[in-house]
């Protein structure tokens, strides 16, 4: 292997990497440390990131956690704009567990569809975690399966709640953009000439009008709560305007006049119509974390968040001379508002005690993630002039309830020099994912039709309505038993052993194994390796989104189909199986001396069976599979999930970490890189009815999700403070990605990026902090498309690829300030 890549490689140790013999706070809240990589992130150093999104914060001092920001392309159709979700080792969102205060949390009731990192998969929308009430956040990376079931196959993210029970903070900042947009030109002029539209193209587009202002308003404040207890409040309210990165239209506007002339509005119609980048969003999140001992040895505990955001994202510009325009409803063309109103609730309540040298916790959790989507400022165009112009389009749902007995104890074994920690537990489960259809203009065909292009799209533009009302569900029974110990003075050994039995699924068995060999007290080895396995989601295994399209030889259905459904069936897949896989490590930590310390780790994942999203399917051999099966309508396109690939997933992590006291103040210095190859092998379907071998992933979908999230990511940090003043830059190389999907030219090679943030604060006080600050300062964008080969119009209109590991929003300036409360 080439020095060069590993030198460049990644170490899971942003700024605050703990040990593997790391804090107790960590075990307490079940993320097992021994022979793994595991990060401890505190609040101040997530808000001197100037983030005011959790998963945001992560990203910009984590290497290994991705969060891509990109702008979909015509991303109003699938909504996949309103949640974002972020990845970890570069496997798929829903391949790791996300805990609150230890408790698993649920995912997302969107399915990712788009063309982009995630797709096919669900996902974790940790924007939904009021900042102001986040303690600290532990990310164990590498598999856990052993210990926490099901999609533990990258790590474990825990968030942990604060709960002081006394005081608070107060906080608010402003971001605003201020930007030249790269590659992107300006439009000088329309003049009409000869018969022909010459536009003229002026410099690159500048932003400095207040396009994606951010304004964020935090709380928390904790009291106490009879004898030792206390309760502690958060609240966050966001509001973030939307952005537009897109360049303008050069196409014809308006149908040409009676003698074949343009019409003069050409000249003076808005052609920056297609807004293309971030929705208009706004969020409001409270959180309480609660404990009130009920004896000398019972407590009586319990967590609960809401949160409420409205988003709103634009898809295509429907010009005014496109046939799915109506011109007696929209003389100069339409723009579809695709809206969102997302609403998260989760609730934990628990009693935890020690009795007979047993520490144990029984708990009750109910989550649920609830989206209603509805478009307006659009057309059904099969109404016509008669078409409604606004549209409830459908709502999706996700719920979890669970209930949970685990106990933990140190046993003195008499052959064991020190103490066997033992932690067991059982949990049921259960699982709904519900699709609710939208209403019935949003997807019914009225028969209009235009004379020249004949059949016109029957569903509302921007968003197709839900014809298809679906629900699913399943239930969970697990246990598991952990253990650790250490033997001798430099040996410490974990274990880790669960068994799952899903609904439909065969039962599961997974383990875990971990080490630390401390060789000396400056160098300590680590090691861990594990079975687990990954149960296909809910929404994976209900989702359904069809729209029926009319043809000369009548309606066609095109759209998703859940496996199982004929469709699916007769293209040879019947159910999902689990994922399973391997996961395997191995590092070391060096500290020569307390003020310099070195990490290394290479691992590797293989993930056999992963469910993934179809490419569209169509074509003869399709349309005979579906014929034989005598499915109730024509379906002349289908996407569906299924077991179609095989991933290897191999990295190296690297970090380092250096303080020193100056005459000027102190001076801390961190490095943290991971370098990932990511390997892709494609599974084939038969028809039972034809014998037909369909490749439903083909080679490009394989190469895509190879080559869809960076190959690397390096962070290089600096914080500098004396007195009141803390100073603090850091520099992010995100390495080389491609997109294969849009551009018939060829693929567009994203070639690395580097971003630099600075933040300045000063304390005016012990209590007030003042705070400035500039993400990607040099105002940098990621690669732009060609527009003169592939889809040219396309191309200029979305200018960045879907697959970008930074969004194409440029330089953001912030002032921010905090106050703390006693």
């Amino acid at each position: 292997m080439p020095l060069f890549p590993i030198l460049l490689a990644a170490a899971a140790t942003a700024s605050a990497t703990a040990t593997s013999s790391a804090t107790s706070s960590v075990e307490a809240n079940a993320v097992t440390p021994v022979g793994r990589i595991v990060t401890v992130l505190h609040r101040d150093e997530l808000a001197a990131t100037g983030e005011t999104d959790l998963a945001a914060a992560l990203a910009a001092l984590l290497p290994s956690f991705h969060f891509p920001a990109p702008f979909a392309v015509n991303a109003g159709g699938a909504g996949d704009d309103h949640v974002r979700v972020g990845t970890l080792r570069g496997l798929a969102p829903d391949q790791m567990v996300v805990l609150v205060n230890g408790q698993p949390q649920h995912t997302s009731a969107l399915f990712y569809t788009s063309d982009m990192p995630g797709r096919g998969s669900v996902g974790f929308d940790l924007g939904l975690v009021p900042f102001s009430a986040v303690s600290r956040v532990e990310i164990m990376e590498g598999g856990a399966s052993g210990r926490h079931g099901s999609g533990a196959l990258a790590g474990v993210i825990n968030i942990v709640l604060e709960d002081a029970p006394a005081g608070g903070r107060l906080g608010a900042s402003f971001g605003q953009r201020r930007t030249t947009i790269s590659g992107v030109p300006k439009l000088e002029g329309v003049v009409i000439e000869d018969g022909s539209l010459r536009l003229g193209r002026a410099s690159e587009r500048v932003v400095d009008d207040g396009d994606g202002d951010d304004l964020a308003l935090m709380g928390d404040w904790g009291f106490a709560l009879g004898n030792g207890g206390f309760v502690h409040l958060a609240a966050e309210y966001e509001d973030r305007e939307a952005t537009s990165r897109g360049g303008f239209d050069p196409r014809q506007q308006y149908p040409l006049r009676g003698d074949d002339s343009f019409d003069v509005r050409e000249r003076t119609i808005d052609r920056l119509q297609t807004r293309y980048g971030d929705p208009e969003m706004t969020e409001l999140d409270i959180s309480l974390n609660a404990a009130l001992p009920l004896s000398d040895r019972v407590t009586l505990y319990g967590f609960t968040a809401l949160g409420t955001r409205d988003s709103e994202s634009t898809a295509e510009f429907v010009r005014p001379v496109d046939p799915r325009n109506a011109p007696e409803l929209y003389p100069d063309g339409f723009l579809p508002i695709v809206e969102s109103d997302i609403d998260d609730r989760n609730f934990t309540i628990g009693f935890k005690g020690s009795h007979w040298g047993w520490n144990w916790d029984a708990s009750y959790s109910q989550r649920e993630d609830e989206i209603d989507w509805t478009v307006d400022g659009s057309l059904n165009p099969s109404f016509g002039g008669l078409s409604p112009t606004g549209f409830v389009t459908g709502n999706n749902e996700m719920q979890m309830r669970r209930i949970a007995l685990e106990a933990s104890r140190d046993l003195t074994v008499g052959f064991l020099a020190h103490p066997l920690w033992v932690e067991a537990g059982v949990e049921s489960r259960s699982e709904e994912y519900e699709m609710e259809r939208g209403e019935l203009a949003s997807y019914l065909d009225a028969g209009e039709r235009d004379p020249a292009a004949g059949p016109v799209p029957a569903w509302s533009q921007g968003f197709f309505g839900y014809r298809d009302e679906v629900e699913g569900t399943r239930d969970l029974t697990a246990a598991y038993v952990s253990a650790r110990n250490r033997l001798g003075r430099r040996v410490t050994l974990a274990a880790a052993l669960r068994l799952d039995a899903y609904d439909g699924l065969d039962e599961q068995l997974s383990f875990d194994l971990g080490a630390d060999v401390e060789l000396s007290d400056a160098l300590l080895l680590r090691a861990a390796g594990g079975l687990g396995f990954r149960a296909p989601s809910l929404a994976q295994t209900t989702y359904t989104r069809t729209r029926a399209t009319a043809t000369g030889a009548g309606p066609v259905l095109q759209g998703v189909f859940a496996p199982g459904s004929p469709v699916a069936s007769a293209l040879g897949v019947d159910e999902l199986d689990e994922e399973s896989a391997v996961h395997l490590s191995a590092g070391a930590v060096y500290t020569p001396v307390p003020a310099l310390r070195l990490t290394i780790d290479a691992w590797q994942v293989d993930v056999d069976d992963r469910v993934v999203l179809s490419d569209e399917l169509s074509g003869a051999a399709v349309t005979d599979a579906l014929e034989q099966a005598g499915t109730d309508a024509a379906v002349f396109a289908a996407r569906l999930a299924f077991n179609g690939s095989d991933v290897r997933v191999r990295g190296v992590d690297l970090g380092a970490r250096y303080a020193m006291d100056l005459r000027s103040g102190r001076l801390d210095l961190h490095a943290a890189a991971t370098r990932r190859w990511t390997d892709v092998s494609v599974h084939g379907t038969t028809s039972p009815l034809t014998g037909a071998t369909f490749e439903p992933f083909g080679s490009l979908a394989a190469a895509q999700l190879e080559a869809e999230q960076p190959d690397s990511k390096l962070i290089l940090g600096a914080a500098w403070a004396r007195g009141p003043v803390d100073v603090r830059a850091r520099l992010t190389r995100f390495g080389e990605t491609e997109d294969l999907s849009f551009d018939a030219a060829g693929p567009l090679r994203i070639d690395p990026l580097w971003l630099l943030d600075l933040d300045v604060s000063f304390a005016v006080n012990r209590s007030v902090t003042f705070g400035v600050g500039v993400h990607n300062l040099l105002d940098e964008y990621p690669e732009v498309r060609s527009s003169g080969a592939g889809q040219p119009v396309a191309n200029g209109l979305y200018p960045y690829s879907s697959y970008s590991p930074i969004n194409g929003n440029g330089r953001l300036m912030y002032g921010r300030v905090s106050a703390v409360i006693d």
